[in-house]
Order: structure tokens, then sequence, then C-alpha cells
């Protein structure tokens, strides 16, 4: 009989461990992609530790066992509040720190076009009635999760070599969109941390994914919630009667505005009016295909729908009531204007 004490098992959360430092590899050019497949692929089929330490133990970063040393804690997150307002939050984001946008009636810019952006970066949004736009850097892989009540969300980013982002999403009738924005990624500061690429979509199936608990919420943030909860009764009354979708969108609520679809890129209005009042201004040559139903209230379109142009079509739809919808053409408008 053979005295060798036997090696000890490792189990997934060693193989994690292990393979986020292989990952972290790649992001600093010390192996290949190729390298990380291969090492991947043998790390989730180890089953001692000696076979792990074995596939790590070349990389300068590590020493033995490191793999097997607890995570880091978690760091405080970062958000924007647009509460009927317009707001914007950009800046550093740190491993492990999760980023939160609301937007009550309003619009929230989360910004995340840097270099130095983590890979695996948690994002929450929540738009009631307003907007919420993520934009990340190109070649994002964007993980949208979540929900739209009467709402739309929306992912405009081509994944490519960049780092990976989950999106928590909920639009109660407003929109969430993720874009690459307009403007250039900011560069990297000396001494911050490295990008950390996205090696492989999926490095195992069954490889459990990072726990992020959510940051202590103080005094102010609970009230900022109290506020919200008190306007979700009001928002889902304009739901009832009106809904905001994709596209060119005019929405009221004891107000007035008006929607100018004159770029070519503008063929799908839709309009939500709740005592209030919208107006539509297409171009003269515009055919427009007008629906919906607007409760208690009225939908006028005289010249712009008689049938005469020879334009682009534009579908307007008018939700709502309480109020009133207006499509005017551009002469018009300029006249009503004089």
């Amino acid at each position: 009989m053979s005295d060798t004490t036997p090696e000890l098992r490792v189990g997934d959360s060693q193989r994690k461990a292990a393979d986020e430092q292989l990952q972290a590899a790649v992001g600093d050019g010390a192996i290949t992609l190729a390298e990380y497949d291969e090492r991947s692929a043998l790390l989730w089929q180890a089953r001692t530790r000696s076979e792990v330490d074995a596939l790590v133990a070349d990389l300068p970063s590590l020493h033995p066992h490191a793999v097997f040393a607890p995570p880091p804690a978690s760091r405080p997150g970062r958000r924007v509040i647009a509460l009927m307002s317009e707001d914007r939050l950009s800046g550093v984001v740190l491993p492990g720190q999760e980023v939160s946008g609301y937007a009550v009636m309003g619009k929230a810019v989360v910004d995340l076009r840097r270099e130095d952006l983590p890979s695996g970066t948690r994002v929450r949004v929540r738009a009631v009635m307003g907007e919420v736009e993520v934009q990340v850097p190109p070649g994002t892989h964007v993980e949208l999760s979540g929900m739209a009540v009467m709402g739309d969300r929306k992912v405009r980013v081509a994944p490519g070599e960049g780092p990976v982002v989950h999106v928590d999403a909920y639009a109660v009738m407003g929109s969430v969109v993720v874009s690459v924005g307009d403007g250039q990624v900011v560069r990297a500061t000396p001494g911050a941390l490295p990008v950390q690429r996205r090696p492989h979509p999926h490095p195992h199936p069954h490889a459990p994914l990072p726990h992020v608990p959510p940051p202590h919420r103080g005094a102010l943030s609970r009230a900022r919630r109290r506020i919200g909860a008190g306007l979700v009764p009001l928002a889902l009354l304009a739901g009832a009667v009106g809904v905001v979708a994709s596209g060119t969108d005019g929405r009221v609520v004891f107000g007035s505005t008006t929607v100018e679809a004159v770029d070519p890129s503008d063929r799908d209005v839709h309009v939500s009016v709740l005592f209030g009042s919208v107006t539509v201004v297409v171009p003269d040559d515009a055919v427009v295909e007008q629906d919906g139903l607007v409760v208690f209230g009225s939908v006028d379109c005289e010249q712009a729908c008689d049938g005469d142009g020879a334009g682009e079509v534009i579908s307007v739809r008018s939700l709502g009531g309480f109020g009133s919808v207006e499509i005017v053409t551009e002469s018009e408008a300029a006249e009503d204007s004089r």
C-alpha cells in the first residue's frame, strides 16, 4: 500500500479565481487569446491544486497559491439620478464597482466611454417616463437583462474585442438605450488599471457569475426612492391611456410640446399625451399615416393628411387622454408662428 498523501481537490470557486487571473493576463498581453482558450479548457477539467497551479505558475503577477486568495471587498457604487431633469455620470469606474442610473420624467446619461473600463462592469438602470442612455466604448460586449413595460430597450453596439458590460435595465413607459455615444473614448490616465478585454464569450458553461452586493444606501438615497415610488402611480395612470415607444417620441403630462419630424430618419413618430397637447411638424410633401386613440381629446390632421403628398411616408401613432394632438406641415407651422 502507498503512504502518499492525496492531493487537495479544487472546486469551481478556485477554478473561477484562476480563470480571472488568466483573463487579466490576456488583458496585460502576457498570454495570447489562443493560449487563454487552451489553458481555460484545461483549467475547468482540473481536479487538484497542482493542476491549477501549473496553468498559472508562469504568469508574472502570480505566486504559489495566489489564486486561492479571498476576493477583494466590494467598492461603493456610483449613481446618477435625473428627477424631472437631465444629468450625466462620467469618470473612472473601478473593478467591482456597480454603476446606477435612474430617470423619472427626465434623462440620465451613464458615460462609460473609457479605455480603462473594467470588464465585467455592472450597470443598473431604471427609466420611468424618462430616458436612460448608457454610453460604452466601441466593441463592448453588452449583456442586457431586465424588462420593458410599455417602454423600450435597445442595444446599438456591435460587439468586438472590448470589455464585457452587464446592463440590468427596466423601462416603464420610458426608454433605455445602450450606444457608443458621440465623441471620443477617454484615454486611460497614467497609473490607471489596465483594460480587461473579453477573451472568450463563455469560458465555461458552469462558471459562476461574480456576485456584486448592492452598495450601502444612505438617508438621501432612501428619500429619493420614496419620491420615485410616489411618482410610479402617476406613471401608471399615464400608461393607462398613453404609450411611449421607440422612434421619435412626444411625451406630455400636464403640458405641451412640439415634435419636428423633418429629418429623413424621423419616419416613425409616437405621441403620448395626458392632460396636455402635442404638435407634430412634418415636411410639406410628406404622406402621413395617422392612427391610435386619444380618449376625451382630439387628433387634428388637415393639410398634412390630405393625401396629396409625394414625399416620404411618416407614421404618427397618437395615444393618450384628456389632451390634443395636432399634425401640421412646415408651411402651416411657419404661418402659425407668424
